[in-house]
């Protein structure tokens, strides 16, 4: 009997060592490839490029408004500097953040221009839920871990496993890898097209309560920004909506805290006159290319940064 348990013991650790030799396998793997498709293809792999590879002197921070609507190019003119849009499709305030921060591991850029809106401090589900999408720089970045801690006291743990990391990324990356590089003309900005017919105004959902962790994280940062000498511009990006959205508490917090580290918050061209014209939006939210091109232009006589 004493034998049979040894061998059952014995089954059970070379099945644990080749599961966590699998992982360790799949991860490097993974990571390789990852690597060759940011190079690749900087724009489809956003997170990764601005993390390890961007160096610009001027960096744009958002979500997708961001990714659209502000022009790199435009801004490289104006500025006379160099410029890249790291704005990211459907991520929010802790990924945002945590790009920042990531960033000035490395070095520090001479402005950042950061696309916020009325709620940008305040509670937001998908905001939580999203923080996965830090996940593969977990190992390297402690800030990284710290955020993944917000989304679940787990994540420490399932960040071990390199399938768990890595999940469902493999194809999009040997895909990638394998393809020809991709030449980013547009310097991370993603010219938007125009729908058939122009979207209809509607009544922004602004969330009013301050969502306090969200706050005590974006002050840490906008320390670190401060004692590392960064300009930072926050821009309430163009949309095509109305609403009154100086009563929020959301507002007066990101207002409070941008104006405790003299960070100004240009909010003129949110819903500006020239601007809310439905033929300059593909939807709501996003400015079209024709949209994208105004907004900078009217934006880079604002900065008056040189």
């Amino acid at each position: 009997m004493k034998n049979e348990w040894l061998k059952l013991l014995v089954k059970v650790l070379v099945f644990c060592v080749l599961l966590i030799s699998i992982d360790f396998g799949y991860g490097k793997i993974c990571r390789y490839m990852e690597e060759r498709s940011t190079v690749h293809n900087p724009t489809s792999f956003t997170a990764e490029y601005t993390m390890w590879h961007v160096n610009e002197d001027v960096l744009i921070i958002g979500a997708s408004e961001a990714q659209h609507s502000y022009v790199s190019k435009i801004l490289a003119d104006n500025l006379g500097m160099s410029v890249y849009n790291c704005g990211e499709d459907g991520q929010f305030f802790y990924y945002q953040n945590a790009m920042v921060n990531g960033i000035l591991d490395r070095y520090c850029p001479k402005l950042i221009i950061w696309s916020v809106n009325p709620s940008f401090l305040s509670f937001n589900p998908l905001a939580k839920e999203r923080i996965g999408a830090l996940k593969p720089f977990a190992d390297e970045n402690a800030y990284c871990r710290d955020m993944l801690r917000i989304k679940s006291k787990y994540e420490p743990l399932k960040i071990k496993s390199s399938c768990y990391v890595y999940n469902s990324d493999i194809l999009p990356f040997v895909v990638s890898s394998i393809s020809n590089p991709v030449t980013d003309n547009n310097w991370g900005w993603v010219p938007s097209n125009s729908k058939a017919s122009p979207p209809e105004i509607k009544e922004a959902k602004y969330v009013n309560e301050t969502d306090e962790t969200c706050l005590s994280i974006f002050d840490l940062t906008l320390s670190r920004l401060k004692k590392n000498n960064i300009d930072v511009v926050f821009v309430f990006t163009p949309s095509y909506e109305t609403g009154v959205y100086d009563t929020l508490d959301s507002y007066h917090s990101l207002l409070n805290t941008t104006n405790k580290y003299g960070y100004p918050i240009i909010e003129d061209l949110y819903h500006h006159d020239t601007l809310m014209d439905s033929t300059l939006y593909r939807d709501n939210m996003h400015l079209n290319k024709e949209g994208a091109v105004l907004f900078t232009t009217m934006l880079t006589e604002k900065l008056n940064y040189k």
